[in-house]
């Protein structure tokens, strides 16, 4: 029997989801990793891309989003970020390092040595992972055999950043992950298969990012089947179309970490266990006070009325100070 050789895979992934994908690539036999794109140390290709997220591909007044002041302060958040992080080590740079897996920085997708170099690779097959930057097309045409992004809901619901929070936050009870063709255009590639998972009433944005690593890295071994099901047979993939009439975006209201009195008490549980362990938190208001909230406890803690009933919140934040149900009498002073 002839040994057949490993598919030669070309990836690019973001701390997070990309770890565990390239933690599980190495394990499987049949394929080989024969580069990996990461987030550039490029500060200023950084900024350009925060730009061009911001401005050029928003579809509606997007000067007027940009120009927002919480726009504004997230712009200028990512920009301290970048300066920053330009010189952290993560785990993809220490898992390359390790297995002598070459390193590509995307500020270079237009230089003619990189090029020159992907080409020589040979890709089979490109593979993303929660991946930052839009890809440009002569890179995305490299593979062989095609070239494939992993996004962490069931297309088309949910194109975009952050599916998982919107999950929560909109009070889903399932949703699942998606390989599907990569593009010019985020999120809207043929879908090659998918998977489901059920959402349980604790879930939180941790909790469902760790379940849907594990469902993406256990689902690579019958993906890559697929595609050596398609060397064998000489055949073309099975695709689906995305429904345009089922596309939705991970968009949120403005101000959606404030915890409104119009909203119902299912609505703010979905929106508390949404941000629970994140470093944004929710707030309410409360005789001028901005109050962050941590937790909620059944009739146990400061008592705060939405549209159909009470909530209790057992742990919040003011002023920078942390108070549990034992010290909040000042709040109904």
């Amino acid at each position: 029997m002839i040994k057949k050789p490993p598919l030669k895979v070309l990836f690019f992934g973001n701390p997070g989801y990309g770890d565990d994908f390239l933690v599980k690539l190495l394990e499987l036999k049949e394929v080989k990793i024969v580069g990996v794109f990461k987030k550039s140390d490029n500060i200023f290709f950084n900024i350009l891309n925060i730009l061009k997220l911001n401005l050029f591909h928003k579809k509606k007044n997007f000067f007027k989003r940009f120009l927002s002041l919480d726009k504004i302060k997230n712009f200028f958040l990512n920009l301290s970020s970048q300066k920053n992080s330009a010189d952290k080590f993560t785990n993809i740079d220490k898992i390359c390092e390790e297995n002598n897996i070459k390193v590509f920085d995307p500020s270079k997708y237009f230089n003619k040595k990189y090029r020159n170099i992907l080409h020589n690779l040979n890709i089979d097959v490109l593979l993303v992972a929660t991946y930052s930057y839009l890809i440009p097309e002569h890179v995305i045409k490299i593979s062989k055999y095609c070239s494939v992004n992993f996004h962490p809901s069931l297309l088309p619901r949910y194109r975009g950043s952050n599916p998982e929070f919107c999950s929560i936050f909109y009070g889903e009870n399932q949703t699942g992950i998606t390989f599907h063709i990569l593009n010019k255009k985020f999120d809207s590639g043929d879908i090659i298969m998918q998977r489901e998972i059920r959402l349980s009433e604790e879930e939180t944005t941790i909790s469902l990012k760790k379940k849907l690593s594990k469902l993406g890295t256990e689902s690579l071994k019958e993906f890559f089947s697929l595609i050596r099901e398609q060397i064998i047979n000489n055949s073309n993939l099975v695709l689906k179309k995305q429904e345009p009439t089922l596309v939705s975006y991970c968009s949120l209201p403005n101000k959606y970490d404030f915890l409104s009195c119009e909203l119902t008490i299912e609505e703010v549980k979905n929106r508390l266990r949404a941000f629970d362990g994140l470093e944004k938190r929710p707030y309410i208001k409360y005789k001028n006070k901005k109050i962050f909230i941590l937790s909620h406890k059944e009739n146990e803690g400061f008592p705060y009325n939405f549209s159909n009933g009470i909530i209790f919140f057992n742990k919040i934040i003011y002023n920078g100070q942390i108070y549990d149900q034992k010290n909040m009498d000042w709040l109904r002073g």
